[in-house]
């Protein structure tokens, strides 16, 4: 790391942190010259002075911007060279056009320039070129044209022309597209992305037919499936850009019409979200999901099944509706990754929600094609379990998965700045979460049974290449990393050395042994999948489990004692393999792979600079997991690893002050440090894996919720009145959606609040009049010595 980066003083003139050429703080701070603290969602300085906070902290290096810009400017050349060709090509039909015009040397022209842009445009990357579609204009270039072969001539230019013209078109970001090539492109996603569960391919190609699918829907939908095509010519070394034309276009019309929103608009935005994130154009991406966000409000779709009167009358009605669900959920799905990759809360609270879960997936995606299905009954019964809902369902599954994600990533960065004033119920909030990740994964074998599942990892134990390339693999694969994901979110706080309590030190060594197990797992997963796998620009949060799992395993890497520590250095390599065959797809994935190789170098660091001071601390054996786990683990308490990008390596900086011990005696830490005799109490026992039924305990009994399946009776009620029962549970904020695939028996439970808060007020009314008797003890021989002496 730089000495930039790691030079800041407390009295000198605040300078920002850079990196290679990236800075990382608030933009009306840096205009400003004033600290930055770098607080999600808005800065505490812009907060304080109701100022706009434009944080540019996962930003890529200005290289690969600078890139995308000559590309874009490449783009426009090419586009207008072709337009070029094709005018004058037609023009030689007509022959009085022929007559005034000079078309062999006007079109020779035209195609030496689309050539030789062709050729600079490749030319950055000359490993893959491909130089097909200018050995097909070359041909044609420099021969003479004779009047005997003018026809012959014509009608080769012409097909050669038609060749580059289908071949490229997508590629290239060409306005003139037939609606023949928009309903491909519709096929295509329907085959190779889980968008297709949100766009039916029956309710999208016939409103192209019909003409009522709004241009900007059209243009989104291209921008997003150019990208699927095989055999790029031009950009196949730089796919993320790939669309620009048509997402720039349709990012036009959008923002020309505000101030009517409707759900074409919101489904179009939160498409053009995945390719500009793609191209790290973060303000337009927040600018589309805050403005799906409002209007999705403004429209009341986040309430929209909250009347038990709001029934389909028709199955046409029903399709309507249910396009209106699948756009909210994909908003939610939209929402939580942005929490997750900037290290913030969710904007989307679910105490607001009363939207039923996608169903009938079957008949959504074929009420046209399959005839057979004409006659369907499309209303559920109020409740319903997964048990009974088809196995071709697969959307609320993926729902649920994100709505687990969104909770665990929520209450990981709400706690990330106060780890040393926790609130009370904490713990049971933690408890919770955890439970309903091992439901919510016993639900998911469930479901996906037939695959022949392992009951601890829940990877298939049968991988058969047509098992991996199968769209129902894919739902599954979703789902399932996405999960794991969350596990490892509610257990990351815990491995942060925050506190030097017995009980937090053994649920640190539990967070260790589940936190490795999941990244191995995600690992495992994402190598089985990405080795038959064609990337998918929808599906983005892959890397950032990807880049959780990589900081997990670059800290137990120094386990040489563990006994999984070959497949730890696996997964680990495996991560940089990953990172570096998509950086053509995300220019995002540059700041991943840096944030994985900074840690190491923090790491090491600190390794070094905590020799001299882990032998005062004795206690710390209690969080190791083998014995060779003798150094303290640098782990972010935040969904994002490049989140606290902008401050330098402090004891001020919330990330920093715990990983150096020596830091330890100026902040809250030694303050939780407990008699020498508490400790003892605590034989160190060395388990490499730990169950997440052992974890859920928290390895505190007043922590563990008492569950009493037949009291269903919940304490909070809703503000909306709805015909499903509320779901809400005492002192936590996260409730679900008021829906029937949520509410299943199996996992319906509920808290006894009063004991449980009763049980905690004991237990600390009994440690401190032990440690005020202690006192009083102490005291009292004191002054029984002092007398001796005194007689003495």
């Amino acid at each position: 790391m730089s000495k930039d980066m790691l030079s800041e003083s407390k009295n000198k003139t605040y300078k920002i942190i850079k990196k290679g050429r990236t800075f990382y703080s608030c933009e009306t701070c840096r205009e400003r010259k004033v600290r930055c603290d770098g607080l999600r969602p808005i800065c505490s300085t812009c907060r304080n002075f109701d100022r706009t906070c434009n944080y540019q902290e996962i930003a890529v290096n200005s290289d690969v911007i600078e890139e995308i810009d000559l590309i874009n400017k490449k783009l426009a050349s090419i586009n207008n060279a072709l337009k070029k060709i094709e005018k004058l090509s037609k023009s030689v039909d007509n022959p009085m056009a022929h007559a005034r015009l000079s078309f062999s040397s006007k079109l020779n022209t035209c195609l030496h320039e689309f050539v030789s842009i062709n050729k600079e445009l490749n030319s950055w990357n000359s490993d893959s070129y491909n130089s097909d579609s200018n050995k097909i204009i070359e041909n044609s270039i420099d021969k003479k044209i004779h009047v005997k072969d003018k026809k012959r001539y014509r009608h080769k230019i012409d097909s050669e022309i038609n060749l580059l013209l289908s071949k490229s078109a997508l590629e290239l970001g060409s306005l003139d597209i037939d609606d023949d090539l928009v309903i491909q492109v519709i096929e295509k996603i329907s085959k190779e992305s889980h968008l297709y569960l949100i766009l039916s391919k029956d309710h999208i190609v016939s409103r192209v037919k019909d003409n009522t699918l709004p241009l900007h829907t059209k243009l989104s939908i291209l921008a997003i499936g150019s990208k699927l095509f095989e055999n790029h010519v031009f950009l196949n070394n730089h796919l993320y850009i790939c669309g620009s034309v048509y997402a720039e276009k349709a990012f036009e019309i959008l923002t020309s019409d505000l101030s009517h929103p409707c759900i074409d608009k919101i489904f179009s935005a939160l498409i053009l979200v995945g390719h500009y994130y793609a191209v790290s154009n973060l303000s337009r991406t927040l600018f589309l999901t805050d403005l799906s966000v409002k209007y999705a409000y403004l429209l009341k779709i986040n309430t929209m099944d909250a009347s038990k009167y709001n029934k389909s009358r028709s199955n046409e009605d029903w399709i309507s509706l249910e396009y209106k669900r699948r756009v909210w959920w994909y908003l939610y799905i939209r929402s939580v990754f942005i929490g997750v990759s900037y290290g913030s809360t969710n904007k989307i609270s679910l105490k607001d929600v009363a939207v039923d879960l996608p169903s009938n997936d079957y008949y959504y995606h074929n009420y046209i094609s399959d005839t057979s299905i004409n006659v369907y009954n499309v209303n559920l019964p109020p409740k319903i379990n997964d048990n009974e809902i088809e196995k071709r369902d697969k959307l609320h599954l993926l729902v649920k998965a994100y709505i687990i994600l969104g909770i665990a990533s929520d209450f990981l960065n709400s706690t990330r700045i106060k780890l040393t004033n926790l609130p009370e119920n904490y713990h049971l909030k933690k408890s919770y979460i955890k439970e309903r990740i091992i439901k919510f994964e016993g639900s998911l074998r469930y479901h996906y049974s037939y695959l022949h599942l392992d009951q601890t990892t829940s990877l298939p134990k049968k991988r058969s290449p047509e098992l991996l390339q199968s769209r129902t693999f894919l739902i599954y694969f979703i789902s399932l990393y996405t999960i794991k994901l969350a596990s490892i979110f509610v257990n990351m706080s815990d491995i942060v050395p925050y506190s030097l309590d017995p009980e937090q030190l053994k649920r640190s060594k539990v967070a260790k042994s589940i936190c490795i197990d999941k990244a191995i797992e995600i690992m495992t997963l994402i190598k089985l999948r990405m080795n038959s796998y064609k990337f998918i620009i929808a599906n983005i949060t892959v890397f950032y489990a990807a880049n959780i799992s990589g900081i997990i395993l670059t800290n137990s890497k120094k386990i040489a004692d563990h006994p999984k520590i070959q497949v730890i250095r696996e997964s680990l390599k495996y991560v940089f393999i990953l990172f570096k065959k998509y950086e053509n797809c995300l220019t995002i994935l540059y700041e991943l792979d840096n944030s994985v190789k900074n840690t190491n170098i923090i790491l090491k660091k600190s390794i070094e600079a905590n020799k001299k001071f882990l032998k005062l601390f004795p206690e710390l054996e209690l969080s190791q997991i083998t014995k060779k786990d003798t150094n303290l683990w640098f782990i972010k308490p935040t969904s994002s690893t490049l989140a606290y990008l902008c401050c330098s390596v402090n004891i001020n900086s919330p990330v920093y002050k715990y990983i150096f011990i020596q830091n330890w005696f100026k902040n809250e830490v030694i303050l939780t440090r407990r008699s020498p005799d508490e400790y003892k109490m605590h034989s160190p026992v060395h388990k490499f894996t730990c169950s997440e039924d052992v974890a859920f305990l928290d390895l505190g009994s007043h922590c563990k919720p008492e569950y009493n399946e037949s009291n269903e009776i919940l304490l909070f009620k809703n503000s909306i009145k709805t015909r499903y029962s509320p779901v809400n549970y005492p002192n936590i904020p996260y409730s679900l959606p008021r829906d029937q695939n949520l509410n299943i028996q199996y996992e319906t439970f509920s808290f006894s609040g009063n004991l449980i808060t009763q049980n905690i007020f004991n237990s600390h009314i009994e440690k401190n009049q032990n440690i005020e008797q202690n006192k009083k003890i102490k005291h009292y021989k004191k002054i029984k010595q002092n007398q001796v002496i005194k007689q003495s």
